[in-house]
């Protein structure tokens, strides 16, 4: 195995693909960005330091870096980009920095091993895909500034068990909480307007659900298939009950439907 000292450059923007051996990354303060895939693929590497110099890291960063355990990602980083961590299997523990604003889509699909993270306070937007697939995943604490939740942002985490969404969210998006089916608690806002095509398909250890009056559209099969589900308590507003929106929820035995549906 080899441990590389990265020194006395100001962007790193090589591909380090070639060099499959490579277990440990030091990154000199010389440093201030780290270009797209500069180290993706390297499928040997577990521990990397990425000093507070760095103010630009790039896309697709460390995909594929299958033995990568963990991550600081210092505080003059405010957006984790496109991919950035897809596919990292063995990621177990993520730090993020106060500073951040935004999770790009795909940045964490596929971390099987992760089992909890802490969202900043921040964070303001968790784009599509971002999490889909973490299959061990079971506590995440969104923050309170998230104002979008991207389509199939939790899609696939199956051991995930509550959620509760913040206060300034405006729609849970298609898929967003798809086959999550460990999922037995969802707390929703009264800042929710929409609820997406199979937001909630497949959970299938949801037993109730209540819906706030802030919601006006609940879209096709959003919460089908969901068979633990026994009681609902739909919005005052909602103008319509959509195709298959419950959809093979065969114990469902209580359901209030509002009186202009």
């Amino acid at each position: 195995m080899l441990s590389v000292l990265i020194s006395d450059i100001n962007k790193i923007e090589s591909n380090f693909q070639n060099y499959k051996n490579i277990n440990r990354i030091i990154i000199d303060s010389s440093v201030s960005s780290i270009l797209t895939s500069a180290f993706s693929g390297l499928t040997a590497l577990e521990y990397i330091s990425i000093p507070s110099s760095v103010n630009m890291i790039g896309y697709h960063l460390f995909e594929g870096c299958i033995s990568l355990k963990e991550i600081v990602i210092p505080n003059s980083i405010t957006i984790v980009k496109n991919h950035s961590f897809h596919g990292c299997s063995s990621l177990k523990r993520v730090i993020l920095p106060s500073t951040l604003t935004g999770i790009a889509e795909y940045s964490f699909f596929g971390c099987e091993s992760l089992i909890q993270m802490t969202i900043p306070n921040s964070v303001q937007v968790i784009g599509q895909n971002a999490f889909e697939g973490c299959k061990n995943l079971r506590q995440i604490t969104l923050p309170n500034a998230l104002k979008f939740l991207g389509p199939s942002a939790f899609s696939q985490c199956i051991s995930l068990e509550s959620i509760i969404l913040p206060p300034f969210l405006g729609n849970i998006s298609n898929n967003a909480f798809y086959q999550c089916s460990s999922l037995a608690k969802v707390i929703i806002p009264n800042s929710v307007a929409s609820i997406g095509e199979q937001a909630f398909s497949f959970c299938l250890s949801l037993h109730s659900i209540i819906i706030p009056n802030s919601v006006t559209s609940i879209s096709n099969f959003a919460f089908s298939c969901c068979e633990s589900l026994t009681s609902v308590s739909l919005p005052s507003k909602l103008a319509a009950i959509r195709y298959g929106t419950f959809y093979d929820c065969n114990k469902l035995s209580e359901i209030n439907i509002p009186e202009f549906v």
